[in-house]
C-alpha cells in the first residue's frame, strides 16, 4: 500500500485542472472569498456556482495513483456540474468549519427528492383534477401497491375500487365512515385547500401495510396547493 504524500494546494489545482472536464478551480476562504485560481474560473463563479459547497482545506492529500484522497483531515474537493463540463471547488474551511451555500432549483429538488422518496412519510401529489401525479413508497406500501405506475393516473375512487376489487372487506372507522367513503372526504379537502389556496391540515381515514388488518387508521395531513395542484404529506396520528 502507497503511503499518501501532502501535495501543496498550488500543485493539487494543477492536477485538478488538468483534468479534461474540469473548466477550472479556485481556492474559497470560509467567508467564500476568492484568494486563489486556475483555467477559467472568474469572480462570478466565486460568488455562485462555488458557493453551493465551501470545502477543503490548504493541504490535500494524494495517494500514488494522484486521485485527491477526502478522507484525511475533513478534506474534500466538489465538484459542481456546468453541462458537459465540471466546476471545481475548493475553500479552506478549518476556521470556521463546513460551509454550507446555495444550491440551485434542480440541486435542491434531487435532494428532497431523493429524501422524500423513502421517508416514511405518505406524501403524493394530485392534479387541480384531482388524479394522482405522484407517489412515494410510503404511499404504494400502505396501499398495497408494487410501483408508483399502478397509482399515478388513478382519482381516489379509483384507487380504492382497485384495492376493494382484491376482494378485502374493512371495518368502519371510529367515526363510522365505510372505506367507501374515503375519496369522498379526500376530494373536499383537496377542494378546500385549493379554494383556500393556502396549507391546511386534517386528521384523515386511510390504509397501513396494504389494508392486511382492514382497518382505517387515522392519519394527520398536510395538503397544500402548487402549481400542479395540491401537495400531501401524511403520517399516522399519535406517532
Amino acid at each position: 500500500m502507497a503511503v499518501a504524500q501532502r501535495v501543496s494546494v498550488d500543485e493539487a489545482l494543477k492536477r485538478v485542472v488538468s483534468h479534461a472536464d474540469v473548466v477550472g478551480a479556485g481556492i474559497m476562504t470560509s467567508r467564500g472569498a476568492l484568494v486563489e485560481r486556475r483555467g477559467a474560473f472568474s469572480d462570478a463563479d466565486a460568488r455562485t456556482s462555488c458557493r453551493l459547497v465551501a470545502v477543503a482545506s490548504h493541504a490535500i492529500i494524494s495517494g500514488s495513483g494522484g486521485g485527491i484522497d477526502d478522507n484525511d483531515d475533513g478534506i474534500e474537493m466538489v465538484r459542481a456540474r456546468r453541462g458537459a463540463c465540471e466546476l471545481v471547488v475548493a475553500s479552506d474551511a478549518t476556521s470556521s468549519g463546513e460551509h454550507f451555500g446555495a444550491l440551485s432549483h434542480d440541486e435542491r429538488v434531487s435532494i428532497l427528492g431523493e429524501a422524500i422518496i423513502d421517508s416514511g412519510a405518505l406524501v403524493f401529489t394530485k392534479s387541480h383534477s384531482g388524479r394522482y401525479t405522484c407517489v412515494d413508497n410510503a404511499f404504494l406500501k400502505a396501499f398495497g401497491f408494487e410501483k408508483s405506475e399502478d397509482v399515478v393516473g388513478l382519482t381516489d375512487d379509483e384507487v380504492i375500487e382497485k384495492i376493494l376489487a382484491s376482494g378485502k372487506t374493512f371495518h368502519h372507522s371510529y367515526r363510522g365512515e365505510s372505506v367507501t367513503d374515503l375519496p369522498r372526504i379526500w376530494k373536499e379537502n383537496d377542494d378546500l385547500v385549493q379554494h383556500n389556496n393556502r396549507t391546511m391540515w386534517f386528521k384523515e381515514r386511510a390504509l397501513l401495510s396494504g389494508g392486511e388488518d382492514t382497518k382505517l387508521h387515522e392519519f394527520v395531513v398536510m395538503k397544500s396547493p402548487f402549481a400542479g395542484g395540491v401537495l400531501g404529506v401524511a403520517v399516522p396520528a399519535g406517532i
